[in-house]
């Protein structure tokens, strides 16, 4: 039975909750609330031991977080055809059924993956570049960050590298990761757009073309390195030269 109805009663001067969904679990089939109530077998739970609204929730976020760190490191590792669910499940220490909770279906899974990467990436980027004290070394470590975030074989490297290839086939998981992907876009122009006013000079290109090439140019080098790393050995110096190359005013 999935209604939990809570019943009050006396016993020892201590007011208890009885619980039919649990009641059902158990295999019992109490027939009224007065059978319920002195049921030997019945389960009490106090509602002063009940967690807090707000203690739920950090575990559930908590619980979401795991799970979804969980599958970047199985896609990282596996491919994303080769991560289950159930491993997933089993490195977190939880059920399927958890996961189903938490996420419905895979394409929310997922959803909820490429959400994570990409946060975790852009927050990366503008860090690093809001280290630099001037404008210019602003732009210049803005698309050196870019590059490192690709090249960098990082679990989320490659799972965007992954889902960006499957997603050629899959048009809902082309969809998922188009969309996290233009509002992040849209972060990193808003981004690089004050550091270009600020700096006051005119730029060879717009602002959104520029961001449009840097990100490509990382995708692609990020792509060719994991198919074959021998290949591409992009140093910090190489990087830096781009930066300053993509970004060389009039």
């Amino acid at each position: 039975m999935s209604r939990v109805v809570s019943i009050t009663a006396r016993c020892l001067s201590t007011p208890i909750v009885v619980e039919f969904a649990r009641f059902h679990e158990l295999g019992f089939a109490p027939r009224s609330s007065t059978s319920i109530a002195t049921n030997a077998y019945c389960t009490h739970v106090s509602e002063s031991k009940r967690p807090e609204p707000q203690r739920r929730y950090a575990r559930t976020e908590r619980t979401r977080h795991q799970l979804v760190e969980a599958a970047i490191g199985h896609v990282a590792q596996r491919g994303f055809a080769g991560a289950t669910i159930a491993d997933i499940a089993e490195t977190v220490g939880i059920s399927k059924g958890v996961i189903q909770y938490h996420f419905g279906n895979k394409p929310e899974l997922v959803r909820a993956m490429v959400d994570e990467v990409c946060a975790v990436a852009v927050a990366r980027i503008l860090d690093d570049a809001r280290n630099a004290p001037d404008p210019a070394g602003r732009i210049e470590r803005f698309v050196a960050a870019i590059l490192a975030s690709r090249l960098n074989d990082t679990p989320g490297a490659r799972v965007l590298c992954q889902l960006a290839a499957i997603g050629l086939e899959d048009p809902e998981l082309r969809a998922i990761v188009a969309t996290r992907l233009a509002a992040d876009h849209a972060r990193l122009v808003e981004f690089l757009s004050e550091q270009v006013t600020a700096l006051g000079v005119p730029m060879a290109m717009s602002v959104g073309t520029i961001v449009t090439l840097t990100v490509a140019l990382a995708d692609g080098l990020g792509a060719r390195k994991l198919v074959a790393p021998g290949e591409v050995t992009v140093g910090p110096e190489a990087i830096q030269a781009l930066g300053r190359a993509v970004f060389a005013p009039r």
